[in-house]
């Protein structure tokens, strides 16, 4: 990230004001969108575990009602 932050500002002297700051806001973007998948994968990962648990809830509770 730091290099692209570096790299982008030793071209500000090569682009124009308009190409830069379009630059810039295209990094942002990319940063919070990354950002944002990794709270999804966040997510998906405790999705599963509390998939898990309920399967395995479900077939505790089933065990526990054929035993009656």
């Amino acid at each position: 990230m730091m290099m692209e932050d570096t790299e982008a500002t030793n071209n500000r002297h090569t682009l124009s004001y308009e190409e830069y700051t379009t630059t810039v806001n295209l990094m942002n973007q990319i940063r919070a969108m990354q950002t944002r998948m990794q709270v999804l994968e966040a997510n998906m990962g405790f999705m599963k575990i509390v998939m898990i648990m309920n399967v395995v809830l479900c077939l505790i509770s089933l065990m526990v009602t054929l035993k009656m």
